[in-house]
């Protein structure tokens, strides 16, 4: 890692979100409102094929890959340099991505969406839907998700930190 790296990581740890998804619009990434992006999420070669929506979450090592790599094995077989396989990869409103995900190329996942901790998206996600594993595959719908999980949602998201940690002590406290 040369000066410039280091530098470029150091500029990227401090800035603000708002201050990130600019940074990521300057690169040709088309980001919708109220988006929340990590900012180790990383876009790949050619981030300007990159549609995310509005109220998105791309949570931490997710990894957007536009292109396929095995053209580096084509190229030679084939013995044609110009060879490549380039698609955009598209989200729509109001996804979630979970953490150490991978979306390859040409994917659109659609609105309403849930992807769940280390999945890899190698196809398009219909709206609504909840989806997981290597490869991703369907494993419920955002209805059923809804329904399994009601009775145990709690209610601490606009909590502070404090009020939040006392709260879920309390709630799971092994007396």
């Amino acid at each position: 890692m040369g000066v410039f790296d280091i530098l470029e990581f150091v500029r990227l740890r401090i800035m603000n979100q708002e201050q990130f998804q600019n940074y990521l619009r300057h690169q040709g990434v088309k980001i919708g409102e109220q988006c929340e992006i990590y900012k180790n999420v990383r876009f790949g070669t050619e981030p300007y094929l990159i549609r995310i929506g509005n109220h998105v979450r791309l949570t931490d090592n997710v990894r957007f890959i536009t292109h396929d790599g095995g053209m580096w094995v084509l190229r030679e077989l084939l013995q044609d340099n110009r060879l490549d396989l380039i698609k955009p990869i598209v989200i729509k409103d109001n996804v979630f991505v979970g953490w150490g995900s991978v979306i390859l190329p040409g994917v659109t996942i659609g609105e309403n969406s849930i992807v769940a901790a280390g999945a890899v998206v190698t196809k398009d996600i219909p709206a609504n839907e909840v989806w997981g594993g290597v490869p991703a595959r369907h494993i419920k719908t955002i209805d059923q998700y809804i329904e399994h999980n009601k009775n145990d949602f709690i209610y601490t998201h606009e909590m502070d930190d404090d009020r939040k940690k006392k709260y879920l002590m309390e709630c799971f406290d092994e007396r």
